[in-house]
């Protein structure tokens, strides 16, 4: 014989509607978390690839930054050692400058460094160093028989929108003045040794047309005194 429990003070008769879930409610509650679920993965996804972004296009505009600060050190240092060799060498044009500096070292030899786009839209820089170092009055610099070549900016945009060429004689890397800020347009072989200033103007966009925006560069380098 089943022995039912009397009932007990605070009891109460379930009232209609009162009943557990049904399996279709369980059914719609779990597809609506999981649309919850989704929208939130997709929203921190979202984040997360936008701070990544950030993160790259801050680093390459740090790197971008550095290697046109040191193409400025190198103009400034721009100098044959002494005053019957110009400082600049011939070869300069709106995509290509070359020039002397010595080096650094307590006997410093010369260097002929040369940044240029001849092919392409990565910024090059070659250096050629002499193999005697400098005395008073010396004229006679002797070249080593091979030079380096490395590409130090990737990504010149100086032509709108060209992805296979960075530069041209109408959108210049390399502007010249002389000392009454006269410009100098190559190929004035003549006034090669009138360069007093080199305007530089740099468009970097490592992937054209698309994130991140081009980062633009743009100064100007007086040449030192003898």
């Amino acid at each position: 014989m089943t022995r039912t429990r009397p009932p007990r003070i605070g009891d109460r008769a379930a009232k209609p509607g009162e009943a557990g879930l049904t399996l279709i409610e369980v059914v719609i509650a779990m597809a609506v978390l999981m649309l919850a679920f989704t929208a939130i993965y997709r929203a921190l996804r979202t984040a997360s690839s936008s701070a990544a972004a950030v993160s790259e296009m801050a680093q390459q505009q740090s790197d971008s930054r550095r290697e046109v600060d040191e193409l400025v050190s190198d103009l400034r240092m721009a100098w044959s050692g002494n005053d019957t060799l110009a400082r600049f060498v011939n070869n300069f044009g709106p995509c290509n400058v070359t020039f002397y500096s010595p080096t650094r070292e307590t006997a410093p030899r010369l260097r002929q460094i040369t940044y240029s786009i001849t092919t392409g839209t990565d910024l090059k820089r070659t250096d050629l160093y002499s193999t005697n170092t400098a005395t008073a009055g010396s004229t006679a610099w002797v070249w080593a028989g091979t030079s380096t070549t490395i590409s130090v900016l990737k990504g010149i945009d100086n032509i709108p929108n060209n992805a296979t060429l960075g530069c041209d004689a109408a959108h210049p890397l390399f502007r010249y003045y002389a000392k009454d800020d006269t410009e100098i347009v190559p190929p004035a072989v003549a006034s090669v040794s009138s360069i007093k200033r080199v305007a530089i103007s740099l468009t970097i966009d490592r992937i054209v047309g698309k994130f991140p925006e081009p980062d633009v560069f743009a100064t100007s380098v007086e040449m030192r005194s003898k």
